[in-house]
């Protein structure tokens, strides 16, 4: 265990019992990539390294930019971490939405709209943050107004090293453009975290340096997954033993593209083929029930909706599967493949750059161009002639989330780069002073 250096009125403190403040715009129950990864950060943290790990974050069960909403309790507690919940502007959305439509009918930019769509502004949780009695600030994502925490901090009579995790999108890596203020927060930040190489390097040719970025990724628990045989998962879900199931368990949202994915299944379905898509209610779920049901009737009851699951029926879900399939155009990292992995599942991802970062085409899995079907629908039909094919990318992507991806190893690279943010946080205090 690395030693814990000096931090500010915290001095002298064991290297056991650090003091962690995580900020998110949603966490558990609230489903999403960010409230994984922070969940079992923080309560690995709390149950292995002792660490005393409070969430600041909104009260609602669903994304604060999305027109459903659902308060969750303002204060709980969940396997020894403290969760602090705070009300946020949500009027804003109606005032700002038509306008947006408008902007869109007349094929206009929507300009800064996206950013009060999105951004969950709430002044008694930028309070809370800002008087935190905390060892290391870490928080997600960058598009988010609390980040500018890193900003201001030194303004306040007590400011904590802080941490950015920064979750950005860079899918396309000849446009990498992001909003000045963005880097302004990067540049702020004592430490970044980007889920993937690809995302470091766009930042480092945006001008942020390389030694400020720490590339760590997301992780799973290997025991979760794979524990029910796939006869037996497929007689809960009613799928029959012959059948070939390809599946997608995620969000329900755009930039997921399930509608590619149905339509590189209706033109390469057999007979015996089965689709499988899981996920949670939310507001896209009805656009893609609608888009199935204006295709041919024939594609409609091959095609399963598996809603609102609890995790021991997503272990199940997988489990029947032969073939994941992520048709997403845009991620930071992709914790779908790393669930797949551990089911010994091949996967079919898009070769945007943050999924090829976790993908290894050809060795544990394929990859195929954003939207386009075709190419998709050829993959499909590759795994279902090539069995063998099945069985080695799925063994080779467990053994790569072994070497890499196990929560462990996860949460001991947050952890160092949470003690060298304080380090750097600290150097700064006494070259300042």
């Amino acid at each position: 265990m690395i030693p814990k250096p000096e931090v500010g009125s915290n001095a002298g403190k064991s290297f056991e019992g650090m003091r962690v403040l995580h900020v998110l715009q949603n966490y558990e129950p609230s489903k999403g990539g960010t409230q994984f990864l922070f969940k079992n950060i923080s309560e690995h943290l709390v149950g292995s390294c002792h660490d005393d790990v409070t969430v600041c974050t909104t009260d609602s069960l669903y994304d604060p930019g999305s027109k459903l909403y659902q308060r969750l309790p303002k204060r709980d507690e969940v396997n020894g971490v403290h969760i602090n919940r705070f009300s946020f502007a949500r009027s804003q959305r109606k005032v700002l939405l038509p306008f947006k439509r408008i902007l869109f009918k007349l094929g206009l930019p929507s300009g800064g709209l996206d950013r009060y769509l999105r951004v969950p502004e709430s002044a008694s949780m930028k309070k809370f943050i800002d008087g935190f009695e905390a060892d290391v600030v870490c928080a997600s994502s960058i598009f988010y107004s609390y980040i500018d925490y890193a900003i201001y901090r030194h303004q306040l009579s007590k400011p904590k090293p802080f941490v950015l995790m920064g979750a950005i999108h860079f899918d396309d890596e000849d446009n990498i453009s992001i909003p000045p203020h963005y880097l302004n927060r990067i540049a702020n930040a004592d430490k970044y975290i980007a889920n993937t190489k690809f995302e470091k390097d766009c930042l480092v040719r945006l001008g942020v340096p390389s030694a400020k970025i720490n590339v760590i990724g997301c992780g799973v628990n290997i025991s979760d997954f794979g524990k029910t045989l796939k006869k037996e998962a497929r007689a809960m879900l009613g799928l029959s033993e012959s059948d070939f199931v390809v599946g997608y368990v995620g969000r329900f949202a755009p930039n997921k593209d399930l509608k590619t994915l149905i339509k590189a299944f209706e033109v390469s379905a057999k007979a015996n083929w089965k689709l499988v898509l899981a996920g949670g209610t939310n507001s896209h779920l009805d656009e893609i029930r609608h888009f199935v049901a204006a295709c041919d009737k024939s594609l409609g009851e091959r095609i399963a909706f598996l809603v609102d699951f609890d995790e021991a029926r997503k272990e199940v879900i997988y489990s029947s599967l032969d073939v994941f399939v992520s048709a997403s155009w845009s991620e930071s990292f992709g914790i779908v493949f790393l669930e797949a992995w551990a089911s010994k599942l091949p996967v079919i991802g898009t070769t945007i750059g943050a999924i090829r970062s976790v993908i290894t085409d050809g060795e544990d899995g394929r990859l195929f161009p954003v939207s386009d079907h075709v190419e998709l629908s050829k993959l499909l039909l590759y795994y279902f002639d090539h069995p063998d094919a099945r069985v080695s990318h799925g063994n080779k992507g467990l053994a790569k989330i072994k070497e890499s991806y196990t929560w462990e190893i996860i949460t001991g690279k947050y952890r160092e780069t949470y003690v060298e943010a304080i380090s750097i946080f600290n150097h700064r205090h006494v070259d300042a002073a």
